[in-house]
């Protein structure tokens, strides 16, 4: 038993050194086609890479958003900066409540906002969280939380881009940020990314359902009471989509939980939207959809006296 215990570890050991030494050649020497379950992002998608190096420069803020491209793409800082609020937009590419989680605990305590804005999609509290860890991971640091994270996602791809992110910031040096254009996007300081696109409305297939995934539902939680114990006030907002993609939505279960965390704004509900002219896809809004969003917004923040 003694010498198959030893054997055993011996093993392991060989065996873990020789993985090691696989991934230290293939990160250095092999083509991400030979790899293919490590998806590298070298300029963050929707800018995250500068807006995560942004975020880490700010301190004591008015307002802060939160969630997916619909923060992002939804809420244009420079609309908030004009009425004199110190506003920055972390949102990312399909964020989810987990994602969410992780950068609050990196960043919330410093930006120390007098208000939270966080943008509730229906679909993003259905999905994995996979994009957004691999999102998260390359353009962001890389520490425990991306660790517990990727157990709690368990999936092989996160593992593994894991692995090289934490590589490359240990022995690597860090890209410098190459451009603040990108295709249609510009990044606009606080956060916002513009979109120069043309107005394209596209009918939308009713979903099948709306089911709760587990962890996104857990990690929204803990974030309202994250906010509770921080005593930060916070409201929770469902950005304008297209009317299509609005009713293809089980409204009644998604509202009624909504709801239940805290004051929702449904702008669905708020703001007057055109399809032919405020939507550049399904669920994404046009720069004269956005402004019309924040001007409708900015009304409720004042007639609400949600800041001061």
């Amino acid at each position: 038993m003694k010498r198959f215990i030893k054997d055993f570890f011996i093993f392991s050991l060989v065996s873990s050194l020789i993985l090691g030494l696989f991934f230290l050649v293939g990160f250095e020497l092999l083509p991400f086609r030979v790899m293919p379950n490590i998806k590298y992002i070298g300029e963050g998608y929707g800018f995250s890479d500068i807006r995560f190096k942004e975020v880490d420069t700010l301190n004591d803020i008015d307002i802060l958003f939160l969630g997916s491209s619909h923060a992002y793409r939804g809420f244009d800082t420079r609309n908030f900066d004009s009425i004199g609020f110190r506003a920055f937009n972390l949102g990312s590419s399909a964020q989810t409540h987990d994602q969410t989680q992780i950068l609050l605990k990196r960043y919330l305590k410093e930006l120390n906002p007098k208000l939270v804005v966080y943008e509730v999609f229906p679909n993003v509290f259905k999905n994995s969280g996979i994009e957004s860890n691999l999102d998260l991971i390359n353009n962001d640091i890389v520490d425990y939380l991306n660790f517990k994270s990727a157990l709690r996602v368990n999936n092989v791809q996160v593992y593994q881009t894991l692995a090289h992110a934490y590589y490359k910031q240990k022995f690597k040096s860090q890209n410098k940020i190459k451009s603040y254009t990108r295709s249609n996007d510009t990044y606009i300081r606080g956060g916002y990314v513009e979109k120069a696109i043309k107005p394209k409305y596209t009918n939308f297939k009713p979903q099948k359902g709306w089911e709760l995934n587990k962890l996104q539902k857990s990690s929204f939680k803990q974030n309202i009471e994250m906010f509770k114990s921080e005593n930060i006030k916070y409201i929770l907002v469902f950005a304008p989509v297209s009317s299509s993609f609005y009713k293809s939505i089980d409204l009644k279960k998604f509202n009624n939980f909504i709801r239940s965390y805290g004051n929702y704004y449904d702008f669905n509900r708020i703001s007057n939207m055109n399809d032919s002219l405020h939507f550049y896809d399904p669920h994404h809004l046009t720069q004269e959809g956005v402004d019309k969003f924040n001007t409708d917004f900015i009304h409720i923040l004042k007639d609400h006296v949600l800041i001061k």
